[in-house]
């Protein structure tokens, strides 16, 4: 089945996104046994956020499937841009469709999670100010869009140090630039305090309601016995996958090293987070697939198709078909 997903050839759009409905088609019709949850929780955006919230049954499982669409294809955009999978495939995408399925249970739509593309595309800006050795005000853009998702979940803005990891590693130094990104994060907070004030007069009020949405914890129904079986599969999966990378790393090219060297800080922070709101951890597999469809999807595009990596692939399928029939049956 590997070599059927392989390439970048238009037909594989319309296969991955058939196959990606076939795995949410349970939730399509049987929407009360396998719901799409939306849980959002106290944030600045709430307001903005209301009509997202009150969506269930079979809108909340179309507007969910859009949604990791979205989400998977920028990860194919960002790799179409900047080639750090040495080739352009559409396996990222594949990966969040099947892996976000309500049939697993293992994403849900909350304040994080619909921070996903926003982070996207920041990281997209930074990436595309690789080798370009003038100063370069795209780091405002990444720091405004990082400002902009912690509005909608307060936790994201620690991906400001992601910002100031990827100034070290791929940039020349100017103070310009970092005083660029702090001006950017907090342009959106700028205005938040600022209507607030207005309105309100009650800034010390916003500074505790951010504090508390800060360290709001979001809880998730936890995974039964087949599940569990195939996040261990996935574990040993993202392990295998996570060896070769390394190895394989001295040999890739300069801009794909530092790539990965973000994406590995990037996952540093999110530990870091997990650590931190450890009764959570559920709610960081839909942040941690993110890096599993990019690392993943570089193992099994790597060299040729070997039959370990057959085999492995064919598990997955195989692993997903087996929970969508218990589910269902």
């Amino acid at each position: 089945m590997l070599k059927a997903f392989q390439g970048f050839q238009p037909k594989q759009v319309i296969n991955i996104t058939l196959l990606g409905i076939f795995f949410w088609l349970p939730a399509f019709l049987f929407p009360l046994k396998f719901p799409s949850p939306i849980v959002l929780y106290p944030s600045p955006a709430s307001p903005v956020m209301e009509p997202i919230a009150r969506l269930s049954g079979f809108t909340a499982a179309v507007v969910s499937f859009i949604f990791w669409f979205l989400t998977g294809y920028l990860q194919v955009f960002m790799n179409t841009k900047h080639l750090f999978l040495k080739t352009r495939t559409l396996l990222p995408l594949f990966f969040i469709l099947t892996l976000s399925t309500p049939v697993l249970g293992f994403f849900e739509l909350n304040n994080l999670n619909l921070t996903f593309p926003i982070l996207l595309i920041a990281l997209h800006l930074v990436f595309g100010t690789y080798r370009n050795n003038n100063v370069d005000f795209s780091f405002f853009s990444a720091a405004l869009w990082v400002g902009l998702a912690s509005l909608i979940c307060v936790k994201t803005s620690v991906f400001l140090i992601i910002l100031w990891i990827a100034l070290v590693t791929i940039r020349p130094f100017y103070f310009r630039e970092w005083f660029a990104s702090l001006a950017g994060f907090f342009t959106p907070w700028f205005f938040l305090f600022g209507i607030h004030f207005l309105l309100s007069d009650e800034i010390f009020s916003l500074e505790t309601s951010i504090a508390n949405d800060f360290m709001n914890i979001f809880r998730t129904t936890g995974p039964d016995n087949i599940r569990w079986t195939f996040l261990s599969f996935l574990g040993v999966l993202l392990l295998i996958s996570s060896v070769q990378l390394l190895f394989t790393i001295p040999g890739l090219k300069i801009k794909t090293r530092k790539f990965y060297g973000v994406l590995f800080w990037i996952i540093m922070v999110s530990v870091v987070m997990f650590i931190l709101f450890s009764s959570m951890w559920l709610s960081f597999i839909p942040l941690f697939s993110l890096f599993f469809s990019v690392i993943v999807s570089f193992y099994f595009l790597t060299d040729k198709v070997s039959l370990m990596k057959r085999i492995l692939f064919d598990l997955y399928l195989a692993g997903l078909l087996i929970i969508l029939i218990v589910r269902i049956f």
